[in-house]
């Protein structure tokens, strides 16, 4: 379940940016959980069990705090 886009909506502005992340999570060892999937693994390049990952941060022009406004995990 990811973050809910009201919690972060607050903060947000006329400069804010948004980042968004798509990465993945490697688990070439974890064959009994759940719903893995293959990914990519940005580390090695190699193709492995693993799940990806969908995260949205705003970012205030010129502020050095960050806020996550979404985060998903999925196969």
């Amino acid at each position: 379940m990811g973050l809910s886009w009201a919690k972060g909506a607050p903060g947000s502005g006329k400069r804010t940016l948004l980042v968004l992340d798509l990465s993945d999570i490697a688990k070439p060892c974890a064959w009994k959980m759940e719903y893995l999937a293959r990914v990519r693994d940005g580390s090695s390049g190699e193709f492995v069990d693993g799940y990806c990952l969908c995260q949205v941060i705003g970012l205030e022009n010129g502020a050095t705090a960050i806020t996550p406004l979404y985060s998903a995990l999925y196969s």
